[in-house]
């Protein structure tokens, strides 16, 4: 049975180890650069909170919600 037939359509599946890769790679090639870096996240272009909360604990920010 695939996904779409067990969870309905239309259907959204993310990577989590991946998204953690990628955010690492990223904040790693900035920081290399520039020492201290903050990394936000668009959280317009994707409020699905399950990504937000594993970049959180990445340690990205929300832009728009940006401690200070």
């Amino acid at each position: 049975m695939s996904l779409a037939e067990k969870f309905g359509t239309p259907l959204y599946v993310y990577d989590e180890n991946g998204i953690r890769e990628n955010y690492r790679k990223f904040y790693s090639a900035f920081k290399s650069r520039h020492g201290k870096v903050k990394v936000c996240y668009a959280y317009k272009a994707n409020s699905n909170l399950a990504i937000c909360h594993i970049l959180r604990h990445e340690g990205a920010e929300a832009d728009g919600f940006v401690r200070r």
